[in-house]
C-alpha cells in the first residue's frame, strides 16, 4: 500500500521541458516542435527523482547535437522545423520504457571515434576495427563529447555516462538507435517501482549479508566462554531464557574458521520469526542500512536461507538472509 501511494502519472517529471526546448532553441537558433506520447503510465517517486536529471540532459542533446540548423534542415528535404519526442510506455514485468527521439542528423560515428582517441579512451587502432553498435556506445563513456568547444549545454563529455549510470543503478538500461540523416532514440528501460528495504548489515566467513530490521529483536555481545559451550550444545542462555544458537557462517553453508583468540565478546543477533527466536554469531555488525531489493533471477530463487538481494548505496551487492 505504501508502494502504492508513492506512484505518480511520469509525465509529472516533463512539466518544464516544452519551455526548456523552446529556450534551448532560441539559445542555438535551431526551430523544434516538443511532443510528449504519455499511456498515462505511473511511476515510483523515487524512479522520477533518479531519471528526471537524465532525461533533461537527453533532450538537452536532442537539441544541440541531434536537430540541424533550419538551413541546413531545409537543404537536405527535411522540414525547417524539427521534432523531438518523449514516449513513456509500459512493458511487460512491471517495467517502463522512457523514449527520447529526434528526427535530427544522427549520431556522429566518425566523431565518436575521433573523440575518443582525442580522450586517450583508445587507441585509432582500436578505433578503427569498432562496428558501429561500438562506436555508439563510446558515447557513454566518461570524457568523450563530439563538441570541440565546450558550451553551456555541452561539450564535458558526461552526460551520456551518468545517463547510464542512473539508469544502471536501478537496474535500468539504456538502447540507443541511431540512423545518419534521420534521427536517433534512447530509449531509458526501467522498473516503475523501487522496493527500498532496511536491515542490518552484518559479515559472516568474509562474505556480507543483511537481516532483515523488522526479524532483529536485538544485538548482544557474548562472552568467550558462553559461545563455546553455546557452539557445543546449539543453545544459548541469554538473560533468563535459553535460544536455539548457530554461527549464522555455519547455516549458510559458508566455511567457518576457528574463534578469535584475541576478541572477549562475540557479536550475535537475536532474530525472531513469528513466535520463533533463535540467536546468531556473526564476525561483524556493521549497522542497519537501506537497501534496493533485487530478486535473484533463475535458478538462483530456491537457494536455502537466501532470500533476494540487496544493492548498497556504494553501488556493492548484498545477500539478504
Amino acid at each position: 500500500e505504501t508502494r502504492r501511494a508513492r506512484m505518480v502519472p511520469a509525465s509529472t517529471m516533463l512539466a518544464a521541458f516544452p519551455a526548456m526546448v523552446r529556450d534551448l532553441c532560441r539559445e542555438t537558433g535551431k526551430q523544434a516542435k516538443w511532443r510528449l506520447n504519455d499511456s498515462g503510465v505511473e511511476l515510483d517517486r523515487k524512479v522520477i527523482e533518479l531519471v528526471k536529471d537524465p532525461l533533461i540532459h537527453l533532450v538537452r542533446n536532442a537539441v544541440d547535437h541531434g536537430i540541424e540548423l533550419p538551413d541546413e534542415r531545409e537543404a537536405g528535404g527535411k522540414p525547417r522545423r524539427g521534432r523531438i519526442s518523449v514516449s513513456i510506455t509500459g512493458i511487460e514485468g512491471s517495467k517502463v520504457s522512457i523514449a527520447v527521439a529526434d528526427d535530427g542528423r544522427g549520431m556522429n560515428l566518425a566523431g565518436l571515434k575521433d573523440a575518443a582517441v582525442r580522450s586517450r579512451s583508445l587507441t585509432a587502432a582500436q578505433a578503427k576495427g569498432l562496428g558501429d553498435d561500438e562506436v555508439i556506445d563510446l558515447a557513454f563513456r566518461a570524457g568523450v563529447s563530439t563538441k570541440p568547444v565546450i558550451t553551456a549545454i555541452s561539450g564535458l563529455g558526461l552526460g551520456l555516462a551518468i545517463v547510464r549510470e542512473q539508469a544502471e543503478r536501478i537496474d535500468g538500461t539504456v538502447r540507443v538507435q541511431s540512423v545518419p540523416g534521420k534521427g536517433t532514440k534512447i530509449s531509458l528501460v526501467l522498473p516503475a517501482t523501487i522496493a527500498s528495504y532496511r536491515g542490518l548489515l552484518v559479515s559472516a566467513a568474509g562474505a556480507r549479508l543483511l537481516l532483515p530490521a523488522e526479524s532483529v529483536e536485538r544485538v548482544i555481545g557474548v562472552p568467550r566462554s558462553s559461545i563455546t559451550a553455546a557452539l557445543q550444545t546449539g543453545m544459548l542462555a541469554q538473560s533468563g531464557e535459553t535460544l536455539p544458537f548457530a554461527r549464522l557462517s555455519a547455516v549458510l553453508g559458508l566455511a567457518s574458521g576457528p574463534l578469535s583468540e584475541t576478541r572477549r565478546l562475540f557479536p550475535c543477533a537475536v532474530v525472531t520469526n513469528g513466535p520463533r527466536r533463535a540467536a546468531f554469531m556473526v564476525d561483524e555488525i556493521a549497522g542497519e542500512t537501506d537497501v534496493l531489493v533485487k530478486d535473484l533471477p533463475l535458478p538462483l530463487r530456491r537457494v536455502r536461507n537466501i532470500s533476494s538481494a540487496g544493492l548498497l548505496g556504494s553501488g556493492d551487492l548484498v545477500l539478504i538472509a
